[in-house]
């Protein structure tokens, strides 16, 4: 495998900018100190099929060694062949979807009436209530739904 420096415009003595959070880094560094991205361009292999992240899932260049999105080590990630990707897109619920229904079984199982009363202070009182938070008094389960 041939590298090559990124930035070949430099002397040997000058900082190299790093090419994804343009952070100066020493000119004898392979990656980044602040990102770690390789500072130096690998030619590219043969094998075009991308690399998913462990932790975070993004597709990567087969060449990264660590996830572009969260930074972590691509070392123990396994590539996705095409028909697994596909498979993965197609069987994907809508996430945003799973957590509105999620949160609503949530909040329906905690909706609160407020229009029933204390029997003894006349403060109001929540649905599931067996005492007043008020006053103390023990709310008799007929008084909730009578009021």
């Amino acid at each position: 495998m041939v590298n090559k420096r990124l930035d070949r415009s430099i002397s040997q003595d000058e900082d190299i900018s790093c090419p994804r959070c343009s952070v100066l880094n020493n000119p004898n560094s392979k990656f980044c100190r602040e990102c770690g991205k390789p500072l130096v361009e690998s030619s590219p292999t043969t094998n075009d099929v991308d690399i998913s992240c462990p932790r975070c899932s993004v597709l990567n260049n087969p060449n990264s060694k660590f996830c572009t999105e969260c930074g972590k080590p691509l070392v123990e990630s396994s590539p996705i062949k095409e028909d697994k990707l596909n498979e993965r897109i197609k069987g994907d619920e809508d996430p945003i979807g799973s957590l509105i229904q999620s949160w609503e079984r949530l909040v329906g199982k905690r909706r609160v009436s407020m229009k029933s009363k204390c029997p003894e202070c006349s403060a109001p009182i929540h649905q599931d209530s067996k005492f007043c938070r008020k006053c103390g008094a023990t709310i008799p389960s007929t008084s909730l739904s009578e009021k």
